[in-house]
């Protein structure tokens, strides 16, 4: 009899417990969380959106791989058509565009103009566009670093690979 009233507090118990910030915030929109991430939204919006610090949602990641799982799937697809459009950029070449078009009917009627009509219809027109620079500098630079960064690091050495130092005066010592 005694271990069924320690369950039947247990229960109640249970039931008395609050609810974390994550069962009554998070998972209540996580459907939506991920869809803002499909399209394109970031993990900082959503936290500002839903008012929660940075260290919390670390806390969340780190605690239920769940979510750490469902946010990683929702960002790839956005990622994945980032850097594909990011490799078209750089790669240049035949796009497609979608144009609209004025075209104008005359009709005649014994050498005179007798009506004149227009309308405009979605045409589609092959552009050639040139490679962009700055996007083709991003991908060297952030893909091949060591060959592309802006910053190169060089050091001075002799015949026999000695490094050489080299000291600079002051201003003084160089007028005298």
């Amino acid at each position: 009899m005694e271990k069924n009233m320690k369950k039947d507090d247990d229960i109640v118990q249970k039931k008395h417990k609050a609810l974390t910030k994550y069962e009554t915030v998070i998972l209540p929109r996580l459907t939506e969380i991920k869809a803002n991430l499909r399209a394109g939204g970031t993990e900082k919006g959503i936290k500002e959106q839903l008012k929660i610090a940075d260290s919390t949602w670390r806390k969340y990641k780190s605690d239920h791989p769940e979510f750490r799982a469902a946010l990683m799937e929702s960002e790839y697809p956005a990622n994945l058509k980032v850097e594909n459009s990011l490799y078209e950029r750089c790669l240049g070449g035949e796009r497609e565009v979608k144009k609209a078009v004025k075209l104008k009917t005359v009709t005649y009627k014994n050498g005179k103009r007798e009506k004149e009509e227009e309308r405009v219809e979605i045409v589609t027109e092959t552009i050639f566009v040139p490679p962009d620079t700055p996007a083709i500098k991003f991908w060297l630079t952030n893909r091949m670093p060591e060959k592309w960064r802006d910053k190169m690091d060089a050091a001075l050495s002799d015949p026999d690979g000695n490094a050489i130092r080299i000291e600079l005066g002051s201003v003084e010592d160089v007028a005298k």
